[in-house]
């Protein structure tokens, strides 16, 4: 691994020490264009080989963009003065025209047109290099769109008709052969004048986006990487990929930057909280509780950094998109993360007050939580061009005849609000509830479905949840009762019951698949319900054995525990077993079950 970043690190510096081999970007940039416009109008020219060739323009776009808005780059260096050239055609064609030379005057106004495109191109990026000065966002946008809107008011139109001359295959004189090649130049940059106009518009969000990396110096870095003698030669292996050498060595460092800036954020963190907190104990947790969340963030930015540079200059909405709503959602939730791990901490202090309810700072906990929620919900709708002001106002106005109208529809609707937020029971839970018992299946906005024991399926109104007594059978974490009474006959002895029923207590305290307090059930955790932890996850212990009461046909032995595992199949074997214990307790003391029985007493009359 050290090696590796050995050998980046110095061909990232060789790269740096590479001299430019072009002194007239803009020119190349425009001969190439020519080049390929040209290779466009070939008609043989297959579909493959027609993509492969807008792919590299796209990329050649993309480069003079770069060295376009780089800071340290002049792109229009030794670039042809177009005026002078435009001025002395001017003269030529004004003594062509009154010598009557009309091909030699078709030839130079050809030559003239193209000229005053290439003089609009120029300074139509010259006007792209002034607005990227611009202090906003907002002020570049309006820039670049009166670029756009201005740049075709001077255009000078050629007479094609004049031209039908050139289809003539039999003319090959050499001023034919000329004008023609003028014509076909003229054609490639008239398109390459026209594909500005898009390209500035389809480049103006992502153009910005360059234009504040090239303040650091990154863009024309980038462009030197790529021109430079090596990156040239890698970028012929690997432009099939979409990548280059400036892309390759930024994903690189910038991943290597991210890494360590998680670290140090984690270690200001800790310096932080030190202000705040005393115990070690308690900054840890708070740490341990956020470091989840900026993980996820510090992945998400390597994401959003590997596909922006990736994509260059292509801008898809909808990922910027996608990227808005994923950091908001992490922030929310970062947020609400850190609120209730120090929530956490300060309601320990709240423990040992006897005049602040516990059920008032559960509520205030939930309040504040759905209140982070609903600022992440408006700042997502915020992205989406929701015009929150409208929404609002549409409930205002029709808001209370909907109620009306809906208001089964919004009871269920609090309904599932009301048990998702109250974490009555989840999918999978074994529920009782009006009579119907069975598994959760789903929990939707109007009614909750559950699979009944014998197979059938069942929709419940939310609402009815709500309001009627539910049983969760699922939400115990230790303990299923089991109760029995036995009884035994009355002619025992009474010794006997008083041990046998030592013995039956004594065998559910050692018993293993019987819960006791002796047993520790939840491990030591930091939590912010203040509520019963045995009560709130579902922990029950009790054990009793007692002579219970006296029954017409039996002395009553009350037997009362729980079984460790709340699983049902498990649950029925610890009660059978426990079952053959206390059989054997019993027949160990002598001791027989009872059962009813009639005893009819007669009464010996007395002679006097």
């Amino acid at each position: 691994m050290t090696k590796f970043l050995l050998y980046s690190f110095v061909l990232f510096f060789t790269f740096l020490q590479t001299p430019l081999t072009a002194d007239d970007i803009f020119g190349d940039f425009i001969a190439k264009q020519i080049e390929i416009e040209t290779q466009f109008l070939d008609k043989n020219m297959t579909s493959s080989s027609v993509e492969k060739l807008m792919n590299e323009q796209n990329r050649d776009y993309r480069t003079f963009f770069l060295a376009l808005i780089s800071k340290d780059m002049d792109v229009f260096k030794g670039t042809k003065d177009y005026k002078l050239a435009v001025s002395t055609l001017e003269r030529r064609m004004k003594i062509n025209k009154q010598r009557g030379n009309t091909r030699a005057y078709l030839r130079d106004k050809l030559k003239r047109n193209t000229y005053l495109l290439l003089q609009n191109i120029k300074e139509t990026f010259e006007a792209v290099k002034t607005a990227t000065k611009s202090n906003t966002k907002k002020e570049f946008d309006k820039r670049i769109d009166s670029i756009v809107a201005s740049r075709h008011e001077k255009d000078e139109t050629i007479d094609i008709k004049k031209y039908n001359f050139l289809k003539q295959s039999g003319d090959t004189s050499e001023m034919t052969q000329k004008i023609r090649a003028n014509f076909i130049e003229n054609q490639a940059v008239l398109n390459i004048h026209n594909m500005i106009s898009s390209e500035l518009v389809r480049f103006k969000s992502p153009l910005y986006d360059a234009v504040k990396l090239s303040s650091f110096g990154l863009v024309s870095l980038g462009y030197k990487i790529n021109t430079s003698t090596y990156g040239s030669k890698l970028n012929t292996y690997i432009s099939w990929s979409g990548l280059d050498s400036a892309k390759i060595i930024f994903i690189f460092f910038f991943l290597l930057v991210l890494y360590f800036a998680r670290k140090l954020v984690v270690f200001l963190s800790g310096k932080f909280l030190k202000n705040f907190f005393e115990k070690s104990d308690d900054i840890s947790f708070i740490i341990n509780s956020i470091s989840g969340v900026v993980s996820l963030i510090v992945i998400v930015v390597s994401i959003d950094v590997v596909v922006k540079i990736y994509a260059g200059f292509m801008d898809a909405p909808w990922i910027r998109l996608s990227f808005s709503i994923a950091y908001t959602v992490l922030i929310t939730y970062l947020v609400q993360k850190l609120i209730s791990a120090v929530a956490t901490l300060k309601i320990e202090q709240f423990r040992r007050s006897e005049y602040l309810r516990h059920e008032v700072i559960n509520l205030a906990m939930r309040v504040l939580n759905i209140f982070i929620y609903i600022i992440g919900l408006v700042v997502v709708l915020n992205l989406f061009d929701v015009d929150l002001s409208a929404i609002l106002s549409g409930l205002g106005i029709g808001g209370f005849a909907v109620a009306f109208a809906a208001k089964d529809t919004i009871a269920n609707f609090f309904g599932s609000v009301s048990i998702l937020m109250g974490d009555l029971f989840e999918q999978g839970d074994w529920i009782a509830v009006d009579g119907y018992e069975g598994t959760v299946v789903e929990i939707g906005l109007r009614a909750t479905t559950i699979r009944t024991f014998d197979n059938a399926m069942i929709a419940i109104p939310n609402f009815k949840l709500v309001d009627n007594g539910l049983r969760n059978w699922s939400k115990r974490l230790l303990g299923r009762r089991i109760k029995m009474h036995i009884g035994v006959t009355y002619e025992s002895d009474f010794k006997d019951i008083k041990k046998a029923i030592d013995e039956i207590r004594q065998m559910l305290i050692e018993h293993k698949d019987i819960a006791n307090s002796n047993q520790e059930t939840l491990a030591p955790e930091r939590y912010a319900r203040l509520v019963s932890r045995e009560d709130y996850r579902g922990v029950k212990r009790t054990m009793l054995v007692y002579m219970d009461k006296f029954s017409d046909s039996s002395i009553d032995i009350l037997i009362y525990c729980y079984s460790r595992s709340v699983v049902w199949n498990e649950w029925l074997a610890t009660k059978e077993d426990v079952m053959y214990k206390i059989a054997e307790i019993l027949e160990k003391n002598n001791l027989s079950f009872a059962y009813p029985a009639l005893a009819i007493h007669q009464v010996q009359e007395q002679s006097f």
